[in-house]
């Protein structure tokens, strides 16, 4: 008995330092991943959704009714607000000494005050694309659909909270998000793209650059990473072989592919371990050798962190010691 509370006091602590690494790791991916650009969004898109209501109440700006109604805002309840603002707004100096403008939410009446912060809170997690509670079909909870749609809860959920609400409201304002965030879709891919080639050199760098940097790849990227397109770059791209077309949208830092059951992170990587032992084992054979794309394809399927930023630049720098070809 003694030692079999040994050996299972012995499984627990080394589950308990994997999960002490794991969070360590989590920490580190959320720090080199779009966490702080996340965060910043969320911040800016806090300030707007202010700046509206504030604008509206004191200014005699407008407030859409349509996006009152979908954030959970009546007209009753939109006017308490507005009340609310008028009355309690007030400038204030703060810790830094620079005076700035509160909405005096402490003093507002509860219930106006409930449903005001919870259309804000709704109005910047549709902004920046956070899933809700109960937004997802449950049957994508099960483990085979969290194997299938990794890392496609985004797109699924941008499906109606961007695709479908633009064209049921189809207002300017859609189309202005749509535009700009093409535009920093285009900007972000372009940067993080040209960084992903750091250490490449001659030949391989030239045909990288002139294959994922072409004006096409960034106008896909740009789409792609719009939220308004949602699941039609996937779709696209799902059947466009059956139209004898190759892939439009391949531009996923992480070089995944983005048509059919490939498109997620498990299968990814066992295609990138049949293509990668592939080409090592090839250039056992006499007469073969390994070239640099079939070494950094091999590496990124060995090594689990082969996308991190440091890493990936330092796998490009090790091919230089192969041939292009």
């Amino acid at each position: 008995m003694a030692s079999q509370l040994n050996d299972g006091a012995s499984r627990s602590n080394r589950l308990d330092s994997l999960e002490q690494w794991s969070k360590k790791a989590s920490r580190y991916t959320s720090m080199v991943s779009l966490a702080p650009i996340t965060t910043l969004q969320e911040r800016w898109a806090l300030k707007a959704a202010l700046s509206k209501f504030r604008n509206a109440a004191l200014d005699g700006g407008k407030l859409s009714e349509q996006r009152m109604r979908l954030i959970g805002l009546d007209a009753d309840m939109q006017a308490k607000v507005v009340a609310e603002i008028k009355k309690h707004d007030q400038w204030v100096y703060g810790e830094n000494g620079q005076k700035v403008c509160i909405l005096g939410l402490e003093k507002w009446e509860p219930q106006t005050r409930s449903s005001f912060e919870h259309a804000v809170t709704t109005w910047v997690r549709r902004a920046v694309q956070q899933n809700d509670i109960g937004q997802m079909n449950a049957l994508l909870g099960s483990p085979l659909a969290k194997i299938l749609f990794q890392f496609r809860s985004f797109s699924l959920g941008a499906w109606s909270k961007e695709t479908l609400s633009a064209m049921h409201t189809h207002q300017v304002e859609n189309l202005h998000g749509f535009v700009a965030s093409m535009m920093f879709g285009a900007m972000a891919y372009a940067v993080q793209t040209r960084l992903n080639l750091a250490g490449l050199q001659g030949e391989d760098f030239d045909r990288e650059m002139e294959r994922r940097l072409s004006n096409e790849k960034i106008v896909a990227a740009a789409f792609q990473r719009a939220g308004a397109s949602s699941l039609i770059p996937g779709a696209w791209d799902f059947g466009s072989p059956l139209l004898g077309l190759d892939p439009v949208f391949d531009t996923r830092s992480t070089q995944q592919p983005t048509q059919g059951l490939a498109a997620n992170p498990t299968f990814g990587l066992i295609d990138s371990l049949h293509g990668g032992f592939h080409g090592f084992n090839k250039s056992l054979h006499p007469g073969e050798h390994l070239s640099s794309g079939e070494y950094r394809r091999f590496m990124r399927a060995i090594v689990p962190v082969a996308n991190f930023p440091g890493v990936l630049q330092l796998l490009n720098l090790s091919s230089r010691a192969y041939p292009a070809h």
